[in-house]
Order: C-alpha cells, then sequence, then structure tokens
C-alpha cells in the first residue's frame, strides 16, 4: 500500500471556460502549494465553479465538467 504522503509534490491547477461553440472565453492557472494529484484535481474543479458564479454570462447557465481525474468527476 502506497501511502498518501508519498504522492505530494508542487501542484498547479488551471482551466478554461469556453462558450457552447468551443470558443475560449477565458482561463485560470495558480498554484496550490504541494498536494497530491486528486486533491489539486479537486481544487481546481471547486475554483472553476466558484470563478463562473462570479461571471454574469455563465452564473445562470449550464456547466460541463471535463477533468481527467475519474476520482473527482464520477
Amino acid at each position: 500500500m502506497v501511502s498518501p504522503l508519498e504522492d505530494l509534490g508542487p501542484a498547479g491547477i488551471g482551466g478554461v471556460f469556453r462558450d457552447h461553440m468551443g470558443m475560449v472565453m477565458d482561463v485560470f492557472s495558480i498554484s496550490a502549494g504541494v498536494k497530491n494529484s486528486n486533491k489539486a484535481e479537486l481544487i481546481a474543479v471547486v475554483k472553476a465553479l466558484r470563478l463562473s458564479s462570479l461571471r454574469g454570462d455563465l452564473s445562470n447557465n449550464k456547466i460541463i465538467i471535463e477533468s481527467d481525474s475519474s476520482n473527482v468527476v464520477s
């Protein structure tokens, strides 16, 4: 069994907001400190949801979250 502490490392998170045609509307990228990959993915999703709620053009629309982490989006 692998300890969760062995998976820790410097983490960065980011996301892309696209409209219904796939055009980029906004992006974000920030440092997330020292995290494991699952925690970093979860923080990225939460950050994207928070940012989308602050944008007037996204706050009342359906949002699709895409991630390469099945642990976070399943």
